[in-house]
């Protein structure tokens, strides 16, 4: 939390709220996993309803994943990017800032603050929205001058993860690059660069796995469409659930849903769950 603090993410809080005034306190936790902050806007107040609750959600601005993987393997040189801590660079306006106060304190001996976080925060209805629709603002500011590149930002990127290509080496290379500068003037960096290419690679220098998992759910880690980079090809990770003494419907449900195919590769083997599922 210091690193919000020095980064500009956070400020400390000026004044007390005053009676009437528009105020959330947004509990938080931290998780071990991958060590970080959570917080939870889900939390109800005395009014009865959380900050989630009167949040619009915004409408949908992204192709569909299906789409976006489909448009993908058409190029023969593919590259795929992700925007590094994407929600974290868009700051939301001054006066919606007490509605994102925290306390917060480095160390129990010391006193307890208050902060109003600035930017847009993960977790919350209108989070993914206002995110997207900075990245394809950025996007179509730089139309004129790199209109592949504000294009390929515009449709190949699901959330902050881009996938996208080119017919050759030269201009993935190109494109690579314009894409770069194009969202590094708006403050979204990018990063983790991967491609099936060895010479764009190389030129990216990018030191992430040469892998990328594609899915939609949050246990990324597990479970999805994977691309291998080296081989160019699509596989499947799975991780077997550890299944209880006694076998409920509901743990039948979770265990066919868990493996996420949105362009229905393997649609033969999770065909066979469905169908019992349907008996069931």
């Amino acid at each position: 939390m210091r690193e919000y603090e020095q980064l500009g993410h956070m400020k400390e809080a000026n004044h007390d709220p005053l009676r009437g005034e528009l105020v959330y306190y947004i509990p938080h936790h931290c998780v071990h996993k991958k060590f970080r902050v959570v917080f939870n806007a889900s939390c109800k107040t005395e009014s009865g309803v959380s900050l989630k609750e009167i949040q619009m959600l915004g409408e949908k601005l992204q192709r569909d994943l299906a789409e976006i993987i489909m448009r993908f393997r058409r190029r023969r040189i593919c590259i795929s990017c992700d925007v590094k801590m994407m929600f974290r660079q868009v700051r939301i306006i001054e006066s919606q800032y007490d509605l994102q106060r925290i306390f917060w304190r480095e160390s129990p001996r010391d006193r307890l603050r208050e902060y109003c976080l600035t930017v847009v925060t993960y977790g919350m209805t209108a989070s993914a929205y206002l995110a997207v629709r900075c990245l394809i603002q950025a996007a179509r500011e730089q139309m004129e001058y790199f209109p592949s590149a504000a294009r390929a930002i515009i449709d190949d990127f699901y959330m902050d993860d881009g996938i996208t290509g080119a017919s050759n080496e030269d201009k993935a290379i190109k494109l690579a690059k314009e894409m770069k500068f194009a969202l590094g003037g708006a403050g979204m960096k990018l990063c983790k660069w991967k491609s099936n290419s060895k010479a764009l690679a190389s030129v990216l220098q990018s030191g992430e796995p040469s892998a990328l998992l594609l899915t939609e759910d949050d246990n990324a880690s597990v479970l999805g469409l994977q691309w291998m980079t080296d081989e160019d090809e699509f596989t499947f990770v799975v991780k077997v659930p550890v299944v209880p003494a006694v076998i409920t419907k509901r743990i039948i449900l979770s265990c066919v849903a868990q493996l996420y195919d949105p362009n229905g590769y393997i649609t033969p083997v999770t065909f066979i769950g469905k169908i019992i599922v349907q008996d069931l």
